[in-house]
């Protein structure tokens, strides 16, 4: 078999974004780059980047213009970019703009098409329909909006049900495709380069909070939170990276005087697990995600996680290595109980690492993850 190549599309590249989906794409792509593939980045720029950027002698970036909705994919463009690039399967990672126009291409040249979940909600019946209602923008927006969501609806079942693999980040999930589409996806786990030394925790107990904000995030319950905590022996930090005014301004605002929660914004990845290390617990308050990724890193920092609704096929619960409250409540009391009781929360916190490595690590999940792509690699040209 000659070298393969594999197209990840319609993603931003890691160095403009860092998303999770943009995060385990980037893994994904150094996995195969390191096991002789050939591996391109099909990325809309958000700096106006266009061409190829070679990274090493494996990647490159192939970049084309960011635009704003699907209608207007460059679908020429792309369908020559992809000619040029000549992939033997194409990856996505999540619902994406240029989804259709991809699909269509892998079925002309009968490429391998594989679909990862990036979200629990990917499956679920009307998800784009009411995201577009409970979006912060006026009604009149949302009305003029819903001929365009009920074509994407359409676009995305379409996807799903025509994808040649679907990849899944966990059990609930693996489940829910088996009852919805009636085939057999394939589970593979968040990945994540193990830590190489022993953790150093900060001296002062804090409880951590970390995302790119989005209404969907919930911070304004992250800082609740910490009002409801302010006799309790630590601190609190929130981390809200990046994100739009409109989106954290509320959440500013209603923490300006809770004297033991710390506000930060953009900073780096290296700085976030930084944090992550440090702290004595990792906090989620999001309505739905998929598998975090912050998940994944905070075990690795023998760091547990208290949970407001995310309990991806139950690990929290079911490895012993975080608590998933369910309410809002029962987390006060969570948090509390493990701020209050060391020996608990650092058993805790060693369960999760060693978990993380054997689920999540690089080392782990390597060659399974260049067998799978090898595979349907092969399969294809059998078939041919």
């Amino acid at each position: 078999m000659s070298q393969p190549v594999i197209c990840i599309a319609g993603h931003r590249y890691y160095t403009e974004k860092q998303g999770g989906v943009e995060l385990q794409t980037r893994y994904i792509g150094d996995v195969l780059a390191e096991a002789g593939w050939k591996v391109v980045f099909l990325s809309p720029s958000l700096n106006r980047k266009t061409g190829r950027e070679e990274i090493n002698q494996n990647i490159s970036v192939w970049w084309y213009p960011h635009f704003s909705f699907e209608f207007q994919t460059p679908q020429k463009l792309i369908e020559r970019m992809l000619n040029e690039i000549n992939p033997s399967v194409v990856y996505q990672r999540g619902i994406g703009q240029i989804r259709g126009c991809v699909l269509q291409y892998t079925r002309k040249k009968r490429i391998p098409y594989i679909f990862a979940f990036s979200t629990d909600k990917d499956i679920d019946n009307w998800y784009l329909t009411k995201t577009n209602f409970e979006a912060l923008i006026p009604l009149w927006k949302k009305i003029v909006l819903i001929p365009y969501i009920l074509w994407l609806e359409k676009k995305r079942k379409y996807v799903l049900r025509n994808a040649d693999y679907i990849i899944v980040q966990h059990e609930d999930q693996l489940n829910k495709v088996k009852d919805k589409l009636r085939i057999e996806p394939h589970l593979f786990r968040t990945i994540h380069p193990e830590l190489n030394h022993e953790v150093r925790k900060s001296n002062e107990k804090t409880v951590l909070w970390v995302n790119n904000y989005r209404p969907l995030k919930q911070g304004e319950i992250f800082v609740r939170l910490a009002e409801q905590c302010m006799n309790l022996n630590c601190s609190f930090i929130m981390i809200y990276g990046k994100t739009k005014h409109e989106y954290i301004a509320p959440v500013l605002e209603k923490a300006q005087n809770v004297n033991n929660l710390t506000l930060i914004g953009e900073i780096s990845y290296e700085a976030s697990e930084k944090f992550m290390e440090e702290s004595s617990l990792f906090v989620n308050t999001s309505s739905f995600e998929g598998f975090p990724n912050t998940f994944v890193q905070s075990w690795l920092r023998e760091t547990p996680t208290v949970s407001l609704n995310v309990n991806p096929g139950g690990v929290l619960t079911r490895e012993k290595i975080g608590m998933c409250s369910g309410n809002f409540g029962q987390m006060v009391k969570d948090v509390t109980y493990l701020i209050e009781n060391d020996k608990e929360r650092i058993e805790m916190g060693k369960r999760a690492r060693a978990y993380a490595e054997k689920e999540h690590g690089f080392e782990n999940n390597k060659d399974k993850i260049v067998q799978f792509f090898t595979e349907v690699v092969t399969k294809k040209e059998i078939i041919s």
